[in-house]
């Protein structure tokens, strides 16, 4: 089974993992963790964002996806995901390629990003 393949029998959640988990080199097990790199960190307020924004999760769904993190934590990294888009051109690119990646994944539109800053 090829990695496409086997992206394709996960549910929307985990598949939203590896594709995050890939573009920021980090594994997707490794966002549901403890640690809290600084690389790690943007990788899951990235994917905060997307399972709050993109996804329609609750606060507590997507804390409890991302290895049971409370529903303030998530309002946290997800605020941080909004500013890095509006100020870091990198975080932005990455979050462009992700949404491109998710797309065709997900077999649905996703809403473009918000405007930079």
């Amino acid at each position: 089974m090829n990695q496409d393949e086997a992206i394709s029998t996960m549910s929307e959640t985990q598949q939203v993992l590896v594709i995050v988990g890939q573009a920021f080199d980090v594994e997707a097990g490794a966002l549901t963790g403890p640690r809290r790199t600084a690389n790690l960190s943007n990788a899951r307020h990235a994917a905060m964002w997307i399972l709050y924004e993109w996804m329609g999760l609750s606060l507590n769904e997507t804390g409890a996806v991302l290895g049971g993190r409370d529903h303030s934590t998530v309002l946290y990294g997800k605020r941080q995901a909004s500013g890095y888009l509006a100020c870091n051109p990198r975080f932005r690119a990455k979050m462009t390629s992700i949404r491109n990646d998710l797309r065709p994944t997900l077999k649905r539109e996703l809403p473009e990003l918000p405007p930079a800053a």
